[in-house]
């Protein structure tokens, strides 16, 4: 069987059935970065995360924030949105290799651990409705 290209399938997809196409394409569920010292807040001091070390808080918001702000990239489809990075390791005074370096670990702890996924989720949830005005 052929390997098949992707992207080509993509293109010729959102051609042929534009509709199908919007369904299928993860747009962000927030665009404005300067929201992120806010959800890093709600995150890092959310009872659910109390027993949590602070290495894990900051691979549940590294998750939160690539889910709400970059959903394609946890699919492995590009790299981390221009300025994600930047702003992510600033919060948290650290290298951007770093933040790299989590947003690898946090696509396989999303793809492995079940209750991992499941409270990223409820905070991306959680976030995306606290903050949906502000998109619009």
């Amino acid at each position: 069987m052929p390997q098949i290209n992707f992207e080509i399938l993509g293109r010729k997809l959102v051609n042929k059935y534009p509709t199908i196409a919007k369904e299928l394409i993860e747009y962000p569920k927030i665009y404005d970065l300067k929201l992120l010292p806010q959800i890093k807040e709600t995150i890092l001091t959310h009872p659910r995360l109390s027993n949590k070390t602070a290495t894990e808080k900051k691979e549940y918001f590294v998750a939160v924030a690539l889910i709400l702000y970059d959903p394609d990239h946890l699919a492995g489809y590009k790299k981390i949105r221009t300025g994600l990075r930047r702003e992510i390791s600033t919060l948290f005074n650290c290298s951007p290799t770093l933040i790299s370096n989590l947003s690898k670990k946090v696509t396989i702890l999303l793809s492995i651990y079940k209750f991992f996924k499941a409270d990223v989720n409820y905070f991306a949830d959680m976030i995306s409705k606290e903050f949906a005005n502000v998109n619009e």
